[in-house]
């Protein structure tokens, strides 16, 4: 049989009968402590359980939690904790006393909780013989200009046994109009009891809404934030595996106290908790809502028809907490009955809220209740309440508080940018709910996704031609510059971005539209370097002090003087007519060139050489030679061997410039890119070039093989190839290995891969033992080469 299950909650004035109309219908007392029996009054939440057979669908069982309220009004807090969670109110009013004061008072409280379907009972009618039609009539006139006017009025005596059949029946019937509670993968249980029992520890019980919970699950005691695992599941009693949204449920949890009533701070459960499952929700002290008082108490003289005040302390009832706080409203120094007014909670603890949630407000003594609300931002900010973006929010939010895409676009107007995972985060809105709308706000352009980042597309395009515009901008006041500083071009942008991160995506659009991202600097694609007027004499002067003694120049610092002498070195190192050795040398690149050559062909000559070897042999001083050799370790040119210096075996002709058959760092950064799309196009064409260059200065037969192997490689995954550099990087060093060592290109070409996958997959590599021997040129050498490349290329390619 199929089941459908809810929460219904009694209401009703002390001593109307609701108690003994709870036990009519289930059998059971819902009065459960002894001095609740002793007195004859309901102290505290009772519950009890009613199985009813569904109207319109006889084959499905309707399961009924029912929470039985105190009526007394020094026990209204005790009623306001069993409500948050209700579905159905049934409202006892006594034929014999009518509509009084608590009936009132519990009917605005289902109000302000939006409490679905009502169901009046009218109790101890056979105290009432004669007068029933003129009852109705007036709880009828109670019910005017409500939501509930038509709501079913059943005539009803426990001590009679009559209308018990005829109240099922009216449940039942209502119950189907209703929908299944939501499950939004969010399960939170409002703790209203919490005991011991021995041999089993701790167990609360309360109404789960809003998901599931499974034994063995680990849950969340909020707002504490304490960890836990469900051991055992009951509803009703029953042991169960899993239980559904709508539920009384009673869970056991592990390693975890009962807090006692008088420790508020003692770490532990009590009533007032949540718990939840793991990974949603946080606790807040601060909640930007909008208040609502009862248009019922226009013209009433009790206290709770007083106006509410700007800056009133009061107390939050939510779910079953009870926190104290103060109301703060956005535009109006009060609330008048009958109106409504966005406004601010600032709660003196930590409470578990969700944007969309209902609560209760009632005064500080706890003697009357003086409003209700919804929550418009449960992780609200007390520092913007009053800026701009935040009433544009609330204004917006307010016209929807439960509707999802209302709120969402609220929040992408106010935010501008926000994290897909943090939108609407602390919501009653499913996961699956949020990404399908942002999903279809994405196909209607209304916003711009990217890295899982959401934009407002009007923003993001403001951001983008700012970001366009400053990189222009920079470009016409310093032409002579090579590109735009990144840092710069993110202090320009809107500091929101940084915030989120999201100043690089802002970047990488850039990149995709006509600019170049090259290390630390962005360009457009076209932009050369120009040497403006004002700083020719700078350049010239440089230019001179550098060439004068071109291996051994001045120290940075005696040729800058001056803004424009910095504008012109940048300039000089920029077009690759100089190169930055170190923040204090720079040197021509004729006198790289030339130093670069004497010190490759002495390592290559003596294996190795300390730097006072390497100045000897060159003529200069270790000012020049220090930075220098570092820069040539920098570059994989030479590496440090204790005191000595040696060639990088795989690196043998690193050298940049013209001559060198490698493009200078500036010119060749892009190489190198992040973009996977440049990559493969540059490094294809590049390493075909010098390929093509390279055949000359090899025999035809080492030659051909080596162009067989470099076009197998590419065949065999190039893009992977290409994105590393890796046909370059073959081509290249191995034809000038092969040159200095008289080597077979092939075994070169074998030799060096071998190293670049022990570089590249250091889990994966392949086994050198493998690897032919010797440099001796032959066929036979060749062709063992060439089988152990193509062999492991293939074996370790991903």
């Amino acid at each position: 049989m199929a089941r459908r299950h809810f929460i219904l909650a009694t209401a009703g004035h002390v001593d109307h009968g609701k108690s003994a109309l709870v036990t009519a219908l289930t059998k059971a007392d819902p009065d459960r402590l002894p001095e609740e029996k002793e007195r004859g009054i309901t102290i505290d939440l009772g519950f009890a359980e009613l199985r009813l057979e569904s109207v319109a669908e006889p084959s499905t069982e309707l399961r009924v939690g029912i929470i039985d309220v105190p009526g007394h009004e020094d026990f209204v807090k005790n009623m306001v904790a069993g409500v948050g969670c209700v579905d159905v109110g049934l409202i006892v009013v006594a034929a014999d006393d009518g509509w009084m004061p608590q009936t009132e008072e519990h009917f605005q409280i289902l109000e302000y909780l939006g409490v679905k379907q009502l169901v009046i009972a009218l109790n101890k009618i056979d105290l009432a013989e004669g007068d029933e039609d003129f009852l109705r009539e007036v709880i009828k006139d109670e019910l005017s200009e409500t939501a509930f006017a038509e709501g079913p009025i059943v005539a009803t005596s426990t001590t009679a046994g009559r209308g018990i059949s005829e109240l099922k029946q009216v449940l039942a019937s209502v119950l189907d109009q209703l929908s299944d509670p939501a499950d939004i993968d969010k399960p939170r249980l409002s703790v209203d009891r919490v005991f011991s029992v021995k041999g089993h520890g701790t167990v609360v019980t309360g109404s789960l809404m809003d998901g599931r919970l499974e034994v063995n699950q680990m849950v969340i005691v909020q707002p504490q934030g304490l960890s836990s695992r469900v051991r055992t599941l009951q509803c009703f009693g029953q042991a169960v595996e899993a239980a559904s949204p709508g539920t009384r449920v009673a869970i056991n949890l592990a390693s975890v106290a009962v807090r006692s009533e008088s420790g508020s701070g003692q770490e532990g459960v009590g009533r007032g908790d949540v718990i939840t499952s793991e990974g949603f929700g946080l606790a807040t002290r601060v909640i930007d809502c909008v208040f609502t008082k009862s248009k019922r108490l226009i013209g009433g003289s009790t206290p709770a028809s007083k106006p509410l005040k700007h800056g009133a302390r009061v107390r939050l009832h939510h779910g079953s907490a009870n926190a104290p706080g103060r109301v703060f409203f956005l535009d109006r120094s009060k609330l008048e009955a009958g109106a409504s007014a966005v406004g601010e909670l600032r709660i003196e603890r930590d409470v578990m809220v969700l944007t969309g949630d209902r609560f209760v407000i009632r005064d500080w003594p706890e003697m009357h209740t003086l409003a209700g609300g919804v929550v418009l931002e449960a992780l609200a900010d007390a520092s913007r309440f009053r800026s701009d973006a935040q009433r544009r929010y609330l204004k917006a939010s307010r016209e929807g508080p439960t509707d999802l895409a209302i709120l969402m676009k609220a929040q992408v107007d106010r935010d501008k940018v926000v994290a897909e995972a943090a939108l609407l985060r602390g919501s009653r809105f499913g996961a699956s709910a949020i990404t399908d709308l942002v999903s279809s706000l994405e196909r209607d352009g209304t916003i711009i996704r990217r890295r899982g980042m959401v934009f407002d597309r009007v923003y993001w395009e403001a951001q983008l031609d700012l970001a366009s515009q400053t990189v222009q901008d920079f470009h016409c006041e310093h032409p002579e510059l090579f590109g735009m500083p990144l840092a710069q071009l993110r202090s320009r942008l809107d500091r929101r971005l940084e915030t989120c991160g999201a100043k690089g995506i802002i970047v990488a659009a850039l990149a995709e539209s006509g600019f170049i991202v090259e290390s630390a600097v962005i360009r457009r694609s076209g932009h050369t370097i120009s040497l403006p007027p004002k700083l020719r004499g700078s350049v010239d002067r440089i230019r001179k002090a550098l060439g004068e003694k071109a291996e051994e120049p001045p120290p940075r610092k005696q040729m800058i003087v001056s803004a424009d002498d910095e504008k012109a070195m940048r300039f000089l190192t920029d077009s690759g007519e100089a190169i930055e050795i170190s923040g204090e040398l720079v040197l021509l690149r004729s006198g790289y060139e030339k130093l670069y050559q004497a010190i490759r062909g002495f390592l290559q000559q003596c294996g190795g050489a300390s730097v006072s070897e390497l100045r000897r042999h060159t003529g200069v001083s270790r000012r020049i030679m220090l930075p220098l050799l570092e820069y040539l370790d920098a570059k994989a040119v030479t590496v440090r061997d204790g005191d000595l210096r040696r060639l990088k075996e795989w690196r043998t002709d690193r050298m940049e410039g013209p001559g060198s058959g490698i493009p200078s760092s500036r010119t060749a950064s892009w190489i190198s890119s992040s973009d996977s799309s440049v990559n493969s196009d540059a490094a294809c064409l590049w390493s075909s070039s010098w390929i093509s260059a390279s055949i000359s200065a090899t025999s035809a037969k080492s030659a051909a093989c080596l162009a067989w192997i470099s076009a197998m490689c590419v065949s065999i995954q190039p893009s992977f190839l290409a994105s590393r550099g890796a046909l370059t990087a073959v081509a290249i060093p191995s034809i000038h290995w092969s040159r200095a060592s008289n080597s077979s290109p092939c075994v070169s070409v074998a030799g060096w891969w071998c190293r670049y996958w022990q570089t590249w997959f250091p889990s994966r590599r392949p086994q050198s033992a493998f690897l032919p021997s010797g440099v001796a040129n032959g066929l036979l050498h060749d062709v063992r080469c060439v089988v152990w490349c193509l062999t492991h290329s293939l074996r370790v390619l991903p």
